[in-house]
This record gives structure tokens, C-alpha cells and sequence, in this order.
């Protein structure tokens, strides 16, 4: 953060950034129904690795973002303050739940009841801008503090995705 002072004007500025890179957890099978075409193995418990059944892409989010604050005070009693910010943000999430305990039944999906889709595998990907403007004017007369202000916001984002459903039962 920055900051710059005079007499009457303050001036703030500050910057943040933040990535994080990350791998969704595993889902394992514990009980599948006995007319299954499932050839994965059912785990019992706790499993040391797990079969993804696909490659897994690295999840990651990034953000960053800018804010600048000015604040002029005009005389004793008057005070305007400018409040700026800009923000950005992407996201990629790949989830899969192959061999878990999701499990579509067959009589949903005009098959048998013993047999159904379990696995699923998505992939979503967000993108967001977001821009603010802040003005006020502040001031005191007497007894009186009061505070006047408008308020600019305006976001552009968009998020897609993909769906991909595996195993059959």
C-alpha cells in the first residue's frame, strides 16, 4: 500500500494479488448393486490411492485488485472523498466423482433399475471484472454531520462448463 499526504489531501493506493493452484479430492466406490457392469473394485474404507478413472486437470483461482482513496478536506467543516476499485477474477474448477457413491438409477434413465450411470466429470471455468466509483461529500453545521454520496458499480463476468458422465451399471 502507498500513501501520500499534504495538508489538506490524503491520498491512498493499494494492490493485491492472489493464485492458487489445487487438486479436487478423490471419491472412491463403497457399494455398487450386485447386476453392476462396473468393472471398478468396491473400496472398503480408507484407501491409500485412488483410480481417477481420467486425468485430473489442476483447479486454480487468481485474483487481483486495485483501490485508490482520496480525501480532500475542503475546510473544517467539508470534507469530499473519492473511493476507486478495480477487480479481476478466474477461476477453473475439474471435479470428478468416478467410482463414487453418485449414483443415477436405471428406471430414471429408461433402464433396468438395477443398472444406472455413476461418474461424472465436470469442468467450469469463471471469469469476472468488477469496477466501482465512490463520491462523497461529508460535512457539520451545529449539531448537524451529514453525509451525501453516489455509488458506480459495473461487473462483467462469465462462467462455462462442461459435463461428462462415465460408468454404466
Amino acid at each position: 500500500a502507498l500513501q501520500y499526504n499534504t495538508d489538506n489531501v490524503v491520498v491512498d493506493y493499494a494492490y493485491d494479488d492472489s493464485s492458487s493452484d489445487y487438486l479436487q479430492n478423490y471419491n472412491h466406490l463403497i457399494a455398487k448393486p450386485a447386476a453392476s457392469l462396473n468393472p471398478r473394485p468396491v473400496d472398503n474404507g480408507r484407501v491409500d490411492s485412488a483410480f481417477a478413472g481420467t486425468t485430473i486437470p489442476m483447479g486454480y483461482t487468481e485474483s487481483s485488485g486495485h483501490a485508490l482513496s482520496i480525501e480532500w478536506s475542503i475546510n473544517d467543516s467539508l470534507t469530499f472523498k473519492s473511493i476507486t476499485g478495480y477487480r479481476e477474477l478466474t477461476d477453473f474448477a475439474a471435479v470428478t466423482w468416478t467410482g463414487s457413491q453418485v449414483f443415477l438409477p436405471g428406471s430414471a434413465l429408461g433402464m433396468s433399475a438395477t443398472q444406472g450411470i455413476s461418474d461424472s466429470n465436470s469442468c467450469t471455468e469463471t471469469h469476472q471484472d468488477q469496477t466501482t466509483q465512490e463520491f462523497q461529500l461529508i460535512g457539520d453545521a451545529d449539531r448537524l454531520e451529514w453525509q451525501a454520496g453516489v455509488l458506480y458499480f459495473h461487473e462483467d463476468g462469465q462462467v462455462s462448463g462442461s459435463n461428462r458422465l462415465g460408468w454404466l451399471y
